[in-house]
């Protein structure tokens, strides 16, 4: 494989939705599609998590903060981005033996250099670092991966990568069905004691510091047995034949004799640009840092832990889904709560959707408006459903872009920082609770590897529902109502009156390309 040109190659759903009529030709007219079938390599060595956690200094303050605890484990919200970045900051600077860090997204800008520059540092004290990334968005070099990985205690794989690394639309063309098929799942994981799940990615618009637009988000920071079973499907990621060594990708790359000058490099960046937070500046403070975090945890034995298989593409069977559908079975008889930054139900999910409000039980639902969306091809899927939705039943709530929970970062964010929804949670009957990268779209269905953590304390699924009702305010979202046959747009209040309004922002080239989008039959890839 030879190095990749990143013009061809933005975020996945975007590539996606230009590309798609030539991914949708070549399938059903090229006899070169292949179907998913991951390109061969040579052999590898396999490696595993760390088998004696307890050993390490952060699984021994997992023990004390258990107390009487022992079998349970503990969570807590990161519900801002800030947050999110401390969090793992701190926990890069306590690993001891192992990181294992899985993403389908690690930018390469502020928060993505800094937090790469800590985990070289960990590795320089004999951290071994494992880094599993998606190819289709990957904001590094081939020849920048080399270098890391050609680090003693660094290595990294990427997963489905794209064969041709100068020309990825040959691969659109010819590989359609296996390109399609991506590792949506994030994770980091520290001396298998300590885990981050959710939706964030790594990158500034993840942790709350880009000048234009940032997601609003949420993981989970999991202490305890829990994370010994997000280590497991790690493993089996790690050392399935869906994710190939960087070395088999960049074979003509330069890194082993130059990880030591991007290491400089980085450390330059961090050392003499503008860090975003004040980041904890000494091992001590790093530990009160985590210490304070454990304190506050929830914990509980009723937790489980939902993960695809890394050959998804091959047995089309989606195991978060089908351990979702049976918790559902089982726990909702009242309210279903959902904040979705993508929703797109398909006729399957719409008659779903709606049966539950046949028979009784509440829907609501927050999801992207138009004007905080961030992929048109997704809310011109959603488009479709959402008058049906409506006139059913279910109550769904639009973000503004501007909305007021935006304003707590802007002592560090320039004022006209927008907001964009990037949230996968779930809140049932009060009880139970799911957070992590699964949309309730086809892609996350049918084509990409899912994560999530299902948990049922009613504790913590109290803060989970504040969380997405707050998000529902009428400063913070509008609700969709239907007023004589139409949707209105119900916002913010002014003199006591709820303003009523059209679609904000539709009328416009990019709300003519939406709904323009909103007519092609590429339903299956959205």
């Amino acid at each position: 494989m030879k190095k990749r040109c990143h013009r061809v190659r933005t975020s996945h759903r975007l590539a996606t939705g230009v590309c798609l009529a030539l991914g949708m030709f070549a399938m059903a007219s090229l006899p070169g599609c292949s179907g998913a079938e991951v390109p061969e390599t040579g052999p590898r060595v396999k490696s595993f998590a760390l088998e004696q956690p307890e050993s390490t200094p952060l699984g021994k303050s997992v023990a004390r903060a258990s107390g009487m605890n022992q079998g349970a484990s503990g969570f807590e919200l990161l519900t801002s981005g800030r947050d999110a970045f401390q969090a793992i900051v701190a926990l890069v600077r306590l690993s001891r033996k192992t990181l294992d860090l899985q993403y389908y997204i690690w930018r390469a800008n502020r928060t993505g250099r800094l937090l790469m520059a800590e985990v070289i540092a960990a590795a320089d004290r004999g951290v071994r670092v494992r880094l599993l990334l998606d190819d289709m968005d990957i904001a590094w070099e081939d020849d920048e991966l080399r270098k890391l990985s050609a680090h003693p205690n660094i290595e990294i794989c990427i997963f489905n990568p794209f064969e041709n690394r100068d020309a990825g639309l040959l691969d659109i063309l010819f590989d359609f069905q296996r390109i399609t098929h991506r590792m949506h799942n994030k994770a980091f994981i520290a001396d298998n004691s300590v885990a981050v799940i959710g939706g964030r990615n790594v990158g500034d618009r993840y942790f709350s510091v880009d000048d234009q637009s940032n997601y609003r988000d949420l993981d989970l920071y999991v202490a305890g047995p829990i994370v010994r079973e997000a280590s497991r499907t790690f493993d089996r990621f790690w050392n399935s034949e869906w994710s190939i060594p960087i070395a088999y990708i960049d074979e003509d790359g330069n890194g082993d004799g130059a990880v030591s000058a991007l290491q400089a490099t980085l450390r330059e960046a961090v050392a003499f640009g503008d860090t975003p937070y004040d980041l904890v500046q000494d091992i001590d403070a790093a530990r009160d840092l985590v210490d304070a975090r454990f304190e506050r945890l929830i914990w509980t034995e009723s937790a489980r832990l939902l993960a695809d298989r890394p050959n998804k593409a091959k047995t089309k069977r989606s195991h978060v889904l089908t351990k979702m559908e049976a918790m559902l079975d089982v726990s909702l008889q009242h309210e279903l709560l959902l904040e979705m930054a993508y929703l797109i139900p398909g006729e399957k999910g719409l008659e779903w959707l709606c049966g539950l409000v046949d028979e009784g039980i509440k829907v609501r639902v927050l999801t992207n408006s138009f004007l905080s969306n961030d992929v048109l091809t997704a809310y011109a899927g959603y488009r479709k459903y959402r008058e049906d939705l409506v006139a059913c039943g279910v109550e769904i709530f639009e973000m503004r872009p501007h909305a007021e929970f935006v304003k707590r970062d802007w002592n560090w964010l320039k004022p006209t920082s927008a907001a964009n929804l990037h949230t996968k949670a779930a809140v049932i009957d009060g009880e139970l609770v799911l957070i992590g990268s699964f949309n309730l779209d086809p892609r996350s269905i049918r084509l990409n590897t899912e994560i999530a953590l299902a948990v049922r304390n009613e504790r913590l699924a109290g803060q989970v529902r504040k969380f997405i009702t707050d998000g529902m305010k009428p400063d913070n979202a509008y609700r969709l109502k239907a007023v004589d046959g139409d949707l209105v747009w119900v916002g913010e209040v002014k003199d006591g009156k709820r303003l009523k309004r059209t679609e904000p922002g539709i009328a416009s080239w990019r709300g003519f390309i939406t709904i323009l989008l909103s007519t092609l039959p590429n339903e299956s890839q959205l």
